[in-house]
């Protein structure tokens, strides 16, 4: 990109292979049973597309919008729940899909809300395209 300070970390190429990678992962993870890939809004989409393409077992997808950052840049702390999901989940395994892991703060509070919804086990892991560490808080 002419002119621009951003510097290339992973190719596309990289993504694709890591993805794929996922997707065995998970299918080993997971061998019986209907899997809930649940996207958390907006930014884990393509990510969730690509993840849904690589898993060779069947899945049900459906999305979630939460957000502790309102207008600015930095977690405010205050989580809002702004899309719930349109599926039961009841007893289901659940594997949440997010871009990127900040604080932390926003995926503890929407563990515990998917938790305390379900009235049977309800087992609700991350994959995640790109952890951030530096601003991890839990």
């Amino acid at each position: 990109m002419p002119g621009s300070s951003l510097r290339l970390l992973l190719s596309a190429q990289q993504i694709q292979e890591r993805v794929q990678e996922l997707g065995a992962q998970i299918d080993a993870d997971y061998p019986d049973g209907t899997l809930h890939l649940v996207c958390i809004l907006k930014g884990a989409c393509f990510f969730l597309a690509d993840l849904a393409r690589a898993i060779r077992r069947d899945v049900l997808i459906d999305f979630i919008g939460i957000s502790s950052y309102g207008k600015g840049k930095i977690t405010s702390g205050a989580v809002k729940l702004t899309k719930d999901l349109d599926i039961t989940v009841d007893g289901a395994d659940i594997l949440l899909v997010e871009d990127i892991v900040d604080s932390g703060v926003t995926l503890n509070y929407l563990v515990n809300v998917l938790q305390n919804a379900s009235p049977g086990p309800c087992a609700s892991p991350l994959c995640s395209i790109s952890p951030s560490v530096a601003s991890r808080k839990t």
